[in-house]
């Protein structure tokens, strides 16, 4: 089986860009995490959802962010604690 440049293969898996996973192919293209998991980043906002009808829907392109991200989300700048100063750089 030929795989074009935009397609990405975990194990068995291949995830198209343009293609729609419900939530438990989500869980298993991303190497079989829960589906709990998937709805937790769902509400979370780590994964966006594409809703088709009452059917909650995952872009493949979603799913090759996280791969390539880590699953990791944008953090929030840190807060010095009163009367610390904050380092300069890191």
């Amino acid at each position: 089986m030929a795989n074009d440049s935009t397609d990405l293969a975990i194990t068995d898996f291949v995830i198209v860009d343009d293609k729609l996973y419900n939530v438990k192919d989500s869980a298993r293209a991303l190497g079989g995490l829960s589906p709990y998991t998937i709805n937790t980043w769902l509400s979370q906002k780590k994964l966006m959802r594409t809703k088709v009808g009452a059917r909650t829907m995952v872009r493949g392109s979603e799913l090759k962010r996280i791969l390539v991200d880590g699953g990791k989300s944008p953090g929030r700048p840190r807060q010095a604690k009163q009367g610390t100063p904050m380092k300069e750089g890191n």
